[in-house]
């Protein structure tokens, strides 16, 4: 790879085997690397590869303007969230963590927290990539003596969910608000408390994360088998009237109109919920 430009201690853009324009990554490249000559490959520790020359523009934006240990602190949060994940973090999402957590640090610097008003709902929906999060800053204070608060790893959980479900953020937000109103429908209309330590409730929440994917990707089932509908709807009157409401509230607020099959599922997947909490 040829070095076409240096853009900090840290970063270069080189030109690959295929003539197309990276980012790369490493500690110090600044002092190996001169413009037109070979990149030092034993530098090397991340190459940045983008199929959009605005996000491209972007991310060489941030770097440009953000200081050494900023970037480098990105790097570790980055370095673990793929170690936990075990798969390597592509350009979007690195763009995603590198500006919201590039803008927290300028933030927190003047004492500015933002609250994560989801970080409950984030914590119960999202346990795994809430987790990623706060090991990312439990990094950051032993290594760089940096205080994060807890809502800054329920707003890195929120990028990774958002990249495993190749969802907007906006979306992983909505799903969360959605599984909450959904179970308090569940538990007033029954009158049941949910078990969250129970093989149905998870089962029930991953079932109703893949649902409201599904409605915003415009996936839904739709196998319209009605003697199987009809079947389900007498043998499980009530919960299929609180998979009724649950299908209402999503089209009143947010105009998601779920299918028969959706609801039936969503039916099936409730009532479970009602016998194993009773």
């Amino acid at each position: 790879m040829i070095i076409q430009k240096v853009l900090s201690d840290d970063f270069i853009i080189a030109q690959d085997e295929n003539n197309k324009d990276v980012i790369i990554f490493g500690k110090d490249l600044i002092k190996t690397a001169i413009p037109k000559e070979k990149v030092n490959t034993n530098q090397i520790e991340r190459i940045l590869k983008a199929n959009d020359s605005v996000e491209f523009a972007h991310l060489i934006e941030l770097i440009q303007e953000s200081n050494k240990k900023d970037f480098r602190m990105v790097n570790e949060v980055v370095q673990i969230c793929e170690e936990e994940l075990q798969s390597k973090i592509d350009f979007k999402l690195y763009l995603s963590l590198s500006d919201h957590i590039l803008f927290a640090f300028e933030r927190l610097s003047q004492g500015i927290n933002f609250r994560n008003q989801l970080l409950k709902e984030i914590k119960k929906y999202y346990p795994q990539e809430f987790e990623i999060g706060k090991k990312a800053l439990l990094k950051l204070k032993e290594k760089y003596n940096l205080e994060v608060p807890e809502d800054e790893a329920g707003y890195i959980a929120l990028h990774l969910a958002n990249s495993n479900r190749d969802l907007q953020i906006h979306v992983v937000e909505t799903t969360a608000r959605i599984i909450n109103l959904s179970l308090k429908t569940i538990e007033f209309i029954n009158n049941i408390k949910i078990k969250e330590d129970s093989l149905y409730y998870k089962r029930f929440i991953r079932h109703l994360k893949n649902c409201i994917n599904r409605a915003f990707t415009g996936k839904m089932l739709k196998d319209e088998d009605e003697i199987f509908f009809e079947m389900i709807k007498e043998k499980f009157p009530k919960p299929y009237s609180t998979a009724k409401r649950i299908s209402n509230y999503l089209y009143n607020q947010y105009s998601i109109i779920l299918t028969e099959d959706e609801i039936v599922n969503l039916t099936v997947h409730i009532n479970q919920l009602i016998e194993t909490n009773r």
